[in-house]
């Protein structure tokens, strides 16, 4: 069975299998902000973890 974390990357990285949902302060952003921002979450590879 895959892990949390792993279903968890797989939908940040292609927003298949779920709904994004966003925040009331990413909807006021224009279209072309909120594609900006989006990139950004899909492509982010930084996390820290205290798990083996």
């Amino acid at each position: 069975m895959t892990d949390i974390r792993t279903l968890n990357d797989n939908f940040r990285k292609t927003f298949t299998g779920g709904h994004v949902l966003c925040t009331a302060s990413i909807n006021t952003k224009s279209s072309e902000d909120v594609v900006n921002i989006m990139s950004l979450v899909q492509n982010y590879n930084e996390f820290i973890s205290n798990i083996s």
